[in-house]
């Protein structure tokens, strides 16, 4: 009886940029970095969100310069890992004149609260003695 050997390779490779080795996935899987993250190194467990005032819509980020920059007028607030430039909002220093935010951002009226990141025209009140 004639004997077969096979020559098997048994070195790990971590995952490539832009993927990470999910804990959920089978051994040896690597992953895309899903929309809102990045990853810039090599045999990473998990993926960067991109940073507050930036988004990614894509997945597969390989970089954080990948995360596109909110205009200057406009935040992601606190968020992190934004997936879309609708995430990206008028400061609150601002407002919108409509409901949808498709409008550029005015600012906030002398006198006037802007309440928060996003505030629409309906959303604003006067301060105290106005």
């Amino acid at each position: 009886v004639a004997s077969l050997f096979v020559n098997v390779r048994t070195e790990c490779f971590g995952c490539d940029l832009g993927r990470y080795g999910s804990s959920t996935a089978p051994p040896g899987v690597c992953e895309r970095c899903p929309s809102g993250k990045y990853q810039d190194a090599k045999g990473s467990l998990q993926c960067k969100s991109c940073p507050q005032d930036r988004y990614y819509s894509d997945d597969g980020a390989t970089a954080l310069s990948q995360c596109k920059v909110c205009a200057n007028d406009r935040t992601t607030g606190s968020v992190v890992g934004s997936t879309s430039s609708k995430a990206c909002v008028c400061k609150k220093s601002a407002y919108y004149q409509d409901e949808d935010g498709s409008e550029d951002c005015q600012p906030c009226i002398i006198g006037a609260v802007c309440p928060f990141d996003g505030t629409t025209l309906k959303d604003i009140f006067a301060k105290p003695g106005y």
